[in-house]
């Protein structure tokens, strides 16, 4: 996988559900690379409980792994005047900046907003 990923950028992006699958992942590409002191945080910080950004640096293959933890991506609205009367409510990703350029985006917010109906 660390050569599917060379020279490209993977982005977790949601609640801890994703946080913990960025980590699971991040564990199985680091006993995966030959060299362990070429993969690092990219602002020095450590994995532990936090509001922000984690991104690892896995120098040999030119990749990133980043986490951003941001469990309200999805904004939830009243449906469109036109729609169907099924549609009950619709959901807007909210485009943010830093994810534009990541090759792979990973999404996962536990299903916030689902509705039983």
């Amino acid at each position: 996988m660390l050569e599917k990923l060379r020279n490209r950028r993977l982005v977790f992006v949601g609640d801890s559900i994703g946080g913990n699958q960025w980590e699971s992942l991040l564990c199985m590409l680091s006993s995966a690379a030959p060299d362990k002191t070429s993969i690092f945080e990219v602002n020095g910080s450590p994995i532990t409980k936090h509001t922000g950004f984690l991104a690892f640096k896995f120098r040999d293959f030119n990749c990133t792994v980043e986490y951003y933890r941001a469990p309200f991506l999805v904004v939830q609205g009243r449906a469109p005047a036109r729609a169907p009367e099924k549609v009950k409510t619709t959901k807007l990703l909210i485009q943010e900046r830093q994810h534009r350029s990541c090759c792979c985006f990973v999404y996962t917010d536990m299903g916030y907003g689902a509705s039983d109906a």
